[in-house]
């Protein structure tokens, strides 16, 4: 390659290259682009709410005692319904130590109502069986008690506030469900209404397991068995709760099997009526204001 053809090649590639520049329309220091970084986001994602199937109860089981409680107090409270309760101890061997049934019918909040108890059991010391029946009639003003012993009824007139009766239990439900851990396990339909079944998974507190009397300070509760229906209202339309615990008696150790229900029907429709006995308690009863 001569001279001139070295120079005709070197003039060819500064075209070329100024060429390149001359179609961008810009220095190539000038040319990188500004880029802005895109925000990050700090916020954590909304939790999705958990369903409530009634108040304080998710598929989880009674979240919130507290809500459930109050709930099944507030829509008890102006309402009519009828109450069945039993309770029971019995001694290891199965041997009744002592038993309370009770039904009720309550026409509203602050109205009239009527009860009939039943309660056996060893009372006194030394150890008797002691059967006694309570009739309790209330106007709303005052109330009226029949005490059935044997062959032997007596009568009272109190006017006891209508507070001294909870019929709708909602502080024993309060402290029962923080007793225990629960679980939704299924569901089912009495009456049109669909009913949520909670059963117990596990005791958290047991402190707070609702006792019976005579038994006392308990201790070690165990094996135990809980049922419950609730409505979608947070109404504890029932439930069945058993355990075995042991109390000290005299000093020595003694082993109880407890049980309890609590059954609500008739919600709004209960009616109360004047007892067949109010007569005669007026004209033999005993006045204890």
């Amino acid at each position: 390659m001569n001279r001139s053809q070295a120079l005709l090649i070197a003039v060819a590639v500064v075209v070329v290259l100024s060429g390149c520049n001359a179609l961008t329309g810009s220095d190539t220091e000038t040319d990188t682009p500004t880029v802005t970084p895109a925000a990050v986001p700090t916020d954590e994602p909304t939790p999705t709410p958990v369903p409530m199937l009634a108040p304080g109860l998710t598929r989880a089981g009674v979240v919130s005692a507290s809500d459930l409680a109050d709930a099944h107090d507030t829509n008890l409270a102006d309402g009519s319904f009828r109450l069945y309760t039993n309770q029971s101890v019995r001694y290891d061997n199965g041997t009744l130590r002592v038993r309370l049934n009770q039904t009720a019918r309550i026409a509203n909040g602050s109205g009239s109502f009527y009860s009939v108890g039943e309660y056996k059991g060893l009372i006194t010391q030394p150890p008797v069986n002691f059967p006694e029946r309570f009739k309790t009639w209330s106007d709303g003003e005052q109330v009226f008690t029949a005490s059935i012993q044997e062959n032997n009824t007596s009568y009272r007139r109190t006017r006891q506030s209508r507070a001294d009766y909870d019929f709708r239990r909602s502080s024993r439900f309060f402290t029962l469900f923080n007793a225990l851990e629960t679980r939704v396990v299924g569901q089912e339909t009495r009456n049109d209404t669909k009913l949520y079944i909670v059963r117990a998974t596990n005791l958290t507190n047991p402190e707070y397991l609702p006792g019976i009397y005579p038994v006392g300070a308990t201790e070690n509760p165990r094996n135990i068995s809980f049922r419950a229906l609730i409505d979608s209202q947070g109404i504890v339309r029932s439930h069945y709760l058993a355990y075995t615990t042991t109390d000290i008696q005299r000093g020595v150790n003694t082993t109880n099997r407890i049980t309890q229900s609590v059954r609500y029907t008739d919600i709004g429709s209960t009616t109360v009526d004047r007892p067949d006995w109010y007569e005669a308690a007026n004209r033999t009863i005993t006045v204890a204001e």
